[in-house]
C-alpha cells in the first residue's frame, strides 16, 4: 500500500474515532482526534465538515462557521456542507447569509425537502409571510412527490 493511501486510511480512522467520541459526549478527546485528522489531511472535505458539525454541536458557532467556510472553499457544491452551513447561519440569526446558502442548495438540488422547509421557516421567522407561504407549498409538493415515487 502506498504512503498516500495509508495516510488517508489513518486520517479517516482518526476522523471516525472522533465522531464516535463526540457521540459518546467525550468532547475533549473528540476534538483532539478531529485536529489530528486535519493535521494529516487539511484539505479533506469530509474532515472539515465533521469538525464543523462537532463545533456546532458544542455551541462554538463562530468556529463552526469558519470550518463550514473552509469546507465550502474546498468543494463549493458539497450539499451537506451548504445545508448545515445555512442552518448554522439561521441559528446565529444571520438570516441574509442563511438565505444565500439555502438558495445555493436549492439551486443545486431543488428537490431537497429539508432545505426547502428550512428556507420556508427562515422566511416565516423574518416576517416574509407571503414568500413563506409559497415556500411551504413548494416544500409540500416536493415531499408529496417523493412519497408518490
Amino acid at each position: 500500500m502506498d504512503t498516500a493511501k495509508k495516510g488517508k486510511i489513518i486520517s479517516m480512522t482518526i476522523l471516525n474515532y472522533g465522531n464516535l467520541l463526540s457521540e459518546m459526549e467525550k468532547y475533549v478527546e473528540a476534538e483532539e482526534q478531529y485536529k489530528k485528522a486535519l493535521e494529516l489531511q487539511p484539505d479533506t472535505v469530509r474532515t472539515r465538515y465533521n469538525y464543523a458539525r462537532f463545533l456546532r454541536k458544542t455551541n462554538r458557532f463562530n468556529e463552526a462557521e469558519e470550518q463550514y467556510k473552509r469546507t465550502l472553499e474546498i468543494d463549493p457544491h458539497f450539499l451537506p456542507g451548504l445545508i448545515n452551513y445555512g442552518n448554522l447561519l439561521s441559528e446565529m440569526e444571520k438570516y441574509v447569509e442563511a438565505e444565500e446558502q439555502y438558495k445555493k442548495t436549492l439551486g443545486l438540488q431543488p428537490d431537497t425537502v429539508l432545505t426547502s422547509y428550512n428556507y420556508a421557516r427562515l422566511l416565516f421567522i423574518t416576517d416574509r409571510l407571503n414568500e413563506a407561504e409559497e415556500q411551504y407549498k413548494k416544500t409540500l409538493e416536493i415531499a408529496e412527490s417523493k412519497n408518490n415515487s
